[in-house]
């Protein structure tokens, strides 16, 4: 296996090409990043931002590169020794009839090579034998009334056209279209041809299709089809009769808010789930992937979304027999506070969202966090029950926008378990609803019964909540805990099971990280995908027994602090934690910040809570020079919107409120050009960044040297203070970072003094973090194998406050030592003296990697490590 020493990933769209990667390839390998961690490359939508809308898994997208391009990328990168890890979507795939495998199955219907091929129920009691097609914006016949849906031809053959987009015809309809003599004489062999092979292969059905497009479209011909369908167009029953005679069922695009027969991604209609766990489907899909990592190119996967798999084990199962034991494979997959990836997963680990949390409260001061959360429960009583707000989100989700999930849900549940004495269905499916609301995680994984350990804990948790929060509701639940017991047909409960588990997964998603996050800010640092914002902190002593576990059971798993998915930037995130280590004077400042912005609110929009949530997340992302411009204006407005709709109080994504949305642009602007409150903010900007720019660095240090893989969001090299996406995914101007890093290896190691001293004076640029990221990440290379598999050991600090954090890395006489300042409001005199206590057989000699300064350990006494840099990395001497 081809392990990598750090990752960095690359977001490719048409702005950043495997061209534009091409020279910035010298400047990661001097940085000592060891393996490109790319985002998707398949052919995706057309100017797909992101690649996860895949429509070709065959082919690279043309706008991001090609085959050979792709080839040359890794000629360059292996003569570096570098590798590549590729982000792969198994899960969905874009509802879009630029998907010929879409178009095929809009066409062909059943019969279609691709009818099995996405999860699609065609039994359903209102789509049998049909699929729904939600991509009006009114009903079907109000389209056909208002002359939007049309016939037509086109390259592609007779189509129904909405506006610019294009569904293909049956060609059951296309006799009836035929009936002139001429028509009739010319096409009839044709016609004839492709009924008796209307469920041929995709392959002999596409040319067969493709000759007889061609021929209809021949002048002559096309004069006559085209008088024929204005005809058509022009007479609402007919035409109403051919588009009701489809192997597909208009309807408009919130219909799937009440039923829906194809699984989704979340609730994105143009996303359509496929069925990874047929094994042809699962072939066919990484066919493509295999052929180039055979190649080479590829060293490793990363798979998305492993949670919307009907059974992600068995899936993992088939992926190590298809790329075998040396493939290095992790999964997007977030942990809950307290859970563990199951141990039957042969991969290698996660994306590393749960280090992001620990982390995350590590860096938190205990003590005032929970003065900010009684601050914050006062501020806005009506969120201060967590639990229950979560569930409430959940609930109100399930009930708006998953409801066709859920009515299909109670649907398969009735059929596979019998309830005696009969349960009415509205009771049965409030408790189901109920039930997959209180699921503490996103999923339990279930391949028979019974359940293993862990999946009966969850669900007994989840029992639990279920019948406090709604009693009346107990035979219900007891009707349901069956579905998870021995017995029966178990191959049937398992089915239902798993379908259950790819409801609650994006459930928990949405009702958690897109909707409770914005609703709930008592410290929105927390509020991140993989963390708890009812958690604000965590102490030393956890954090080194996680990571004793992580050595233990995964160590290549990765370890990330920014991802394309996360809510804001990672500095960001260090600027709002030291909110609660100047919890006093932050809440002194709120209730003058208010005084200021009292004239700006009209009628009292935005609220409170979404007031307090702009204040925080201006400390995050203010920025660095303090200077306010209308580009941070736009990007800040841009950033509460999505907030604003994410959150679905005054205003939605399906149902926008531009009144209070607007309101609230203006109450933006007003707030960041006053001169009242930027004479407020911008002093308290300034505190803040002297202790969160060297948190920042720590969790470069510490995400680099704890066990697992570190992972660098492209950018993070330097600061990055960004907003949620797409904020997040702005382009990164390599061109200054390569000079920055020119500027820093100019200093020879003679002149370490004076290159800290130009990194003290240029810190505002980030050029601490970036000197940082280069010289751990390359003590980090040099001793991959020690990081790897060397003991991790906690070392324990005798200062009576959490002041600082330590630990050292071993392996076969090899040291590496930690320490990190975790308390730096208030004790600065307490940093300046260090006591420690090292592992007995630790060495007493050692060498700062920063300063170059040569450092003895006598008696326990370490001195002021911090007198010359602002974190602290030894190795042995």
């Amino acid at each position: 296996m081809i392990t990598p020493s750090a990752t960095y990933r690359i977001q490719f769209n048409n702005q950043f090409t495997f061209k534009q990667l091409q020279p910035v390839i010298p400047y990661l390998h001097k940085l000592s990043i060891t393996a490109i961690y790319a985002s998707p490359i398949l052919t995706a939508i057309q100017d797909s931002s992101h690649g996860y809308d895949v429509c070709d898994y065959e082919t690279i997208s043309e706008s991001i590169g090609t085959l050979n391009g792709l080839e040359q990328l890794h000629k360059n990168l292996e003569e570096k020794g570098m590798g590549w890890i590729q982000d792969i979507v198994p899960n969905h795939m874009a509802l879009v009839t630029s998907n010929l495998l879409v178009w095929d199955i809009l066409q062909r219907g059943r019969e279609s090579a691709y009818a099995d091929f996405f999860d699609i129920n065609w039994q359903h009691e209102s789509f049998t034998n049909k699929m729904m097609l939600p991509v009006l914006e009114c009903s079907a016949a109000d389209g056909i009334k208002q002359k939007k849906l049309q016939l037509a031809l086109t390259g592609k053959g007779l189509v129904v056209k909405y506006y610019s987009n294009e569904y293909p015809l049956a060609i059951s309809s296309y006799p009836a279209l035929f009936e002139t003599e001429y028509l009739n004489k010319n096409f009839k062999n044709e016609l004839l041809q492709l009924q008796q092979n209307h469920s041929s292969s995709f392959k002999k059905w596409s040319n067969l299709q493709q000759k007889f497009n061609s021929r209809l479209n021949k002048p002559k011909n096309r004069k006559c089809i085209e008088a024929i369908l204005a005809s058509l167009n022009n007479d609402g029953a007919l035409l109403e009769n051919v588009i009701n005679n489809q192997h597909y069922c208009f309807g408009a695009y919130y219909d799937t808010n009440s039923h829906i027969n194809y699984r989704r991604f979340f609730n994105i209609n143009t996303l359509i789930g496929v069925r990874m766990e047929d094994e042809k489907v699962f072939d066919d899909y990484h066919c493509f992937i295999q052929k180039l990592y055979k190649k080479k190119l590829l060293h490793g996967l990363r798979i998305d979304h492993i949670d919307g798999l009907k059974n992600p084990v068995d899936y993992f199962e088939k992926m190590r027999a298809t790329f075998g034991k040396d493939c290095y494979i992790v999964a997007e997959k977030i942990l809950a506070h307290g859970e563990e990836l199951p141990a039957k997963m042969n991969i290698q680990g996660t994306t590393g969202y749960d280090f992001l949390a620990m982390i995350n409260r590590l860096l938190t001061h205990e003590d005032g966090g929970k003065k900010l959360a009684h601050f914050y429960h006062k501020l806005s009583p009506e969120n201060s029950n967590y639990t229950r707000l979560v569930f409430d989100k959940k609930w109100s989700y399930l009930s708006n926008y998953l409801n066709g999930e859920w009515e299909n849900m109670v649907q398969l549940f009735s059929k596979t378990i019998t309830v005696k004495p009969a349960i009415k269905k509205e009771v049965l499916k409030e408790a189901l609803g109920v039930f997959m609301s209180s699921f503490s995680v996103y999923r339990i994984y279930a391949e028979n019964l019974p359940l293993d350990a862990m999946a009966n804990k969850i669900l007994a948790q989840a029992l639990a909540q279920a019948v406090t929060l709604k009693p009346t509701l107990k035979a219900a639940f007891k009707a349901i805990e069956k579905l998870f017991a021995p017995g029966g047909d178990e191959v049937a409960k398992l089915h239902c099971i798993q379908k259950m588990m790819q409801l609650v997964s994006p459930l928990t998603a949405k009702g958690v990280e897109d909707t409770t996050f914005y609703n709930y800010n008592a410290l929105i640092s927390h509020n991140e995908v993989g963390d708890d914002p009812a958690v604000l902190s965590g102490s030393i002593d956890e954090f080194h027994a996680a990571m004793q576990q992580r050595q233990a059971n995964m160590p290549l798993t990765q370890n990330t602090t920014s991802t394309h998915d996360t809510k804001r930037g990672e500095d960001a995130r260090a600027r709002i934690n030291v909110l609660a280590e100047m919890a006093d004077d932050w809440l002194a400042l709120v209730k003058q910040l208010d005084e200021a912005a009292t004239p700006f609110l009209k009628k009292n929009i935005p609220s409170r809570n979404e007031v307090y949530m702009l204040y925080q997340s201006l400390v995050g992302s203010f920025p660095e020079n303090g200077k306010v411009e209308k580009d941070f204006i736009q990007r800040t407005q841009d950033f509460f919107q999505k907030s604003l709709r994410e959150a679905s109080l005054h205003t939605s994504h399906y149902n926008n409120n531009t009144a209070y949305e607007e309101a609230c642009m203006i109450f933006i602007e007003h707030l960041l050009t006053s001169k009242a409150f930027l004479k407020l903010f911008t002093p308290f900007i300034k505190q803040v960044l002297q202790y969160a720019n060297v948190y920042s660095l720590a969790q470069v240090v510490i995400k680099v040297t704890s066990p697992g893989i570190p992972d660098f969001y492209q950018g993070n090299e330097l600061f990055n203070t960004c907003y949620v996406d797409p904020d997040n995914r702005r382009q990164v101007d390599y061109k200054h970072a390569i000079e920055m890093l020119k500027s820093i290896e100019t200093f020879n190691k003679k002149q370490r003094p004076q290159l800290l001293q130009l990194l003290e004076e240029q810190k505002i640029s980030g050029i601490q973090k970036l000197f940082v990221t280069k010289e751990v990440l390359a003590l980090r290379k040099r001793l991959n194998h020690l990081f790897i598999t060397g003991n991790y050991m906690p070392v324990t600090i005798y200062q009576q406050s959490k002041i600082a954090f330590a630990y050292c890395r071993h392996f076969q006489g090899k040291w590496v030592l930690v320490i990190a300042p975790l308390a730096l409001v208030g004790n600065k005199k307490e940093l300046t003296n260090i006591v420690l206590q090292l592992p007995k057989q630790a060495p007493t000699k050692w060498v700062n990697i920063f300063t170059l300064e040569k450092l003895t350990i006598k008696e326990s006494v370490a001195g002021d490590v911090f007198a010359h840099f602002p974190v602290a990395v030894f190795e042995s001497a």
